[in-house]
């Protein structure tokens, strides 16, 4: 039997899909690759949006991250776990990161219908001047 599902993406193919496609849909992105392992991070418009790992191994567990990509499961469909907020995993398949991507999507559409497209544009460029000079990721992100 095999540990890994077929037709799973790899971290480097999974980043470039979830990059371009996030991209396309007008998401501002910040990105850290980790200089220890294969990971990917991404902040979704500064952080307002959430943030993505992108993963062939389980993280650390002080982190937690609202949507994960996994690379290396036996799993096919995603799944969720329930925390303080639920964190969404997803198999590294196309039509997973297309659901994640929508779902993404459909957050940022709720919150500009709440709050107005000029208060999450504001939202975003509040949160990139008040983090952009923090340690961490943001010391070591970069724009995608």
């Amino acid at each position: 039997m095999s540990k890994v599902a077929p037709n799973l993406m790899t971290v480097a193919q999974s980043r470039e899909y979830v990059v371009s496609e996030l991209k396309r849909l007008g998401f501002h992105l910040l990105g850290y690759q980790s200089m220890t392992t294969t990971s990917t991070y991404i902040k979704i418009d500064y952080g307002v949006g959430n943030s993505i790992r992108i993963s062939d191994h389980r993280g650390k567990k002080n982190l937690k991250y609202r949507y994960n990509v996994v690379t290396k499961t036996k799993r096919k469909y995603p799944w969720v776990v329930q925390d303080q907020y639920p964190r969404h995993y997803f198999p590294a398949t196309k039509d997973n990161l297309d659901i994640m991507i929508g779902m993404i999507a459909g957050i940022r559409d709720q919150r500009m219908r709440k709050y107005g497209r000029e208060n999450y544009e504001r939202f975003c460029r509040e949160a990139y001047e008040n983090n952009k000079h923090n340690r961490g990721f943001w010391q070591h992100a970069r724009a995608l």
